[in-house]
């Protein structure tokens, strides 16, 4: 689950519990905490530019995974899956392939349990067939 605030890593194994590895962009001024962020003197009342460690640091966690599935809550430029699957395609083609899923859901509305059975029901679903 990723969005501009953080990414939340599931390692699931459909056959034992889950666990969460939590991964945030750098914020050294904590404007992330904030609705709003207006730093006239470098962006002029736009949104900052893209933190791109902040997905450096995922496609490294997801380094060895063998199937990924994408969920986020957001649409056009607000949305960090969107950014995470572009970057990947150009700097880590290995790992971009590997994306079974990319899906925009209300991850807000959604509770942890959901999110984890959600992917059960995605890696079950697209379960790899026998050579």
């Amino acid at each position: 689950m990723i969005d501009h605030h953080g990414a939340k890593l599931y390692r699931i194994h459909l056959s034992s519990d889950q666990r969460a590895d939590v991964v945030v962009p750098y914020d050294p001024h904590h404007f992330l905490h904030h609705l709003h962020h207006r730093d006239e003197t470098r962006e002029h009342g736009q949104r900052a530019p893209e933190d791109f460690t902040f997905y450096d640091k995922i496609a490294e966690a997801l380094r060895g995974v063998d199937r990924i599935v994408l969920l986020s809550h957001g649409t056009g430029q607000s949305n960090a899956s969107d950014v995470l699957t572009e970057r990947l395609e150009k700097h880590d083609p290995d790992i971009y392939s590997r994306i079974i899923r990319q899906v925009d859901v209300n991850t807000s509305a959604m509770t942890e349990a959901e999110i984890l059975a959600y992917g059960r029901q995605v890696l079950a679903t697209d379960a790899p067939g026998p050579l």
